[in-house]
């Protein structure tokens, strides 16, 4: 009888379940009844802070109200968990294959699974979410859509385990900045502070299993790997910007976009939400190459002055 595939004993992916294992016991929320979802809102208090709005900063932000901004803020706060949404489906395949193909016996394989549990409470609480911040849900294109699909016959590879950081890095980076500010209305806090939480489990865990997935790659496919996650980076810009809440908040769609897509406070933002990510890749070698850069670039994540790990090291 053949056995099952496991994960090297004593591994650090193998120690980093057991951690996380332990973690999830003693930290882990039900959102459910861990937030007030009958609580009304408080007048006056935000949904998220105005400096992360994507027209912040503008010209048409100035002329704004203070009514309008809370709307504004408040249409962007249920587009993000709409993408939220998709991103935790989209996570879940690749832990549920993890699982799939790990001894069950393993720590790898129950900690997978207990991130799919997550994942699957988190997407309840963003639609709970959704339905008091808006009348209807911004889904994201039908593109996006389809590439979750895409991720459940995707291998579990450097690719795969950089985007999943992408998403959780530059959430993570925003909830946290939301979590205690009391300018925000109590249930947004409540909901940031869970999520925050329980996803520094999955990011702790996705940093290992991507440091494992380069180091077992082929120079060649590297490229190819790199390659992929850099044009993901490049359409964040893009995918986060949504002309319908512009026109459900009372602003030009389309001019709003564009606008918000030229923002320089929009783009400093970008750069703040990915600045722990853009860490991680440079560690992993994931920002090696010039058209690599180039897209990364575009994504505006990268500093001015990044300079790529290979060439700290040649330096040294």
């Amino acid at each position: 009888m053949s056995q099952t595939p496991s994960v090297e004993e004593g591994s650090p992916i193998e120690r980093t379940a057991v951690r996380l294992l332990r973690s999830s016991v003693d930290r882990s929320y039900h959102p459910e009844v861990d937030v007030d979802w009958d609580a009304p809102d408080v007048p006056g208090l935000r949904y998220v802070p105005d400096r992360y709005i994507s027209l912040y900063g503008t010209k048409v932000f100035e002329r704004m109200t203070e009514e309008e901004k809370i709307r504004l803020g408040r249409l962007e706060a249920s587009a993000l968990a709409s993408w939220g949404i998709l991103a935790e489906s989209a996570l879940m395949h690749p832990m549920l294959k993890l699982a799939s193909v790990s001894d069950p016996r393993s720590a790898t394989a129950q900690y997978a699974l207990t991130e799919v549990a997550d994942e699957c409470r988190h997407s309840v609480m963003f639609g709970r979410q959704i339905n008091t911040l808006s009348d209807r849900s911004y889904n994201p294109p039908m593109i996006a859509r389809a590439l979750v699909g895409i991720t459940a016959l995707a291998p579990l590879s450097a690719t795969i385990f950089s985007m999943m950081l992408m998403v959780e890095e530059i959430l993570d980076r925003l909830q946290r900045q939301t979590m205690n500010d009391e300018t925000l209305q109590p249930r947004t806090r409540a909901i940031a502070k869970i999520h925050v939480i329980e996803e520094a489990r999955h990011i702790s865990y996705a940093r290992v299993a991507l440091a494992r997935a380069v180091e077992r790659t082929g120079r060649g496919r590297m490229a190819l790997e790199r390659l992929i996650v850099a044009v993901g980076a490049a359409v964040i810009p893009l995918i986060m910007v949504q002309p319908a809440v512009y026109r459900d908040a009372g602003l030009p769609p389309l001019r709003s976009a564009w606008t918000a897509l030229r923002n320089p406070h929009y783009h400093a933002n970008l750069r703040f939400f990915g600045e722990r990510l853009v860490r991680v890749m440079n560690e992993n070698d994931m920002l090696e190459g010039r058209l690599v850069q180039h897209l990364w670039r575009w994504s505006r994540m990268l500093p001015e002055d990044f300079v790529p790990q290979s060439k700290r090291t040649a330096d040294v």
